[in-house]
């Protein structure tokens, strides 16, 4: 894959408006969708927190055979306090396989303004060119992997917690696992990198 594969990805902004809401899309979403990501692109916990001023979330929608990969960030420049930004990549189910690493992804997030708030609703959706590129991992990411891995595949039916200063500590680490995993596991895989609280989809804890 030393040319890199491309695919085509749809996208969402969130953003506050008159309230958290979808403010910018390529594609028309059900109902069910849209609440879900509504959710899901909101602020990861009750407050605001230093160090987490920007995180990457990562679950299915299985409804419409996609999985979302968002960036969120504080948006300190909106009027009300706790108001935040959340572009969303939804990568087709079969999709996944193509895909060599998130990082390849993560490249494609951008930080919206507060124009989007008042720009058109519909946005064109997102050509990529996916290539592999390794993950580079610090020490301290290095030292806590083969205990996370453990953790995550030893049980099934629980949540495994990374406690870090700030959301940026383990990311890599993060978006790493999920680009190891095989295209089955890659499409039911939840985390957040920058989790405030518990987080969950419906009745579907947060794997990591």
């Amino acid at each position: 894959m030393l040319g890199g594969s491309t695919i085509t990805v749809q996208q969402t902004i969130h953003g506050y408006r008159s309230g958290h809401e979808l403010l910018q899309n390529s594609i028309a979403l059900p109902s069910d969708v849209q609440r879900t990501m509504l959710v899901q692109s909101d602020l990861s916990g009750p407050t605001l927190a230093s160090g987490f001023e920007e995180y990457v979330s990562g679950y299915p929608l299985d409804s419409l055979g996609a999985y979302v990969l968002a960036r969120t960030w504080y948006a300190p420049e909106m009027d009300r306090p706790g108001c935040v930004w959340t572009h969303s990549l939804l990568i087709a189910f079969a999709d996944l396989a193509s895909v060599p690493t998130l990082s390849s992804l993560a490249q494609a997030f951008r930080r919206p303004t507060r124009s989007d708030a008042y720009a058109v609703s519909t946005v064109p959706p997102l050509t990529l060119t996916v290539r592999d590129s390794p993950n580079r991992l610090d020490d301290q990411a290095l030292l806590v992997a083969p205990q996370l891995i453990a953790a995550l595949y030893g049980r099934f039916d629980r949540t495994v917690v990374l406690f870090g200063a700030d959301a940026s500590v383990f990311e890599a680490l993060v978006l790493a696992v999920w680009s190891q995993q095989w295209p089955r596991l890659r499409r039911s895989f939840r985390f957040c990198t920058g989790a405030l609280a518990s987080r969950a989809q419906g009745d579907l804890a947060f794997d990591l």
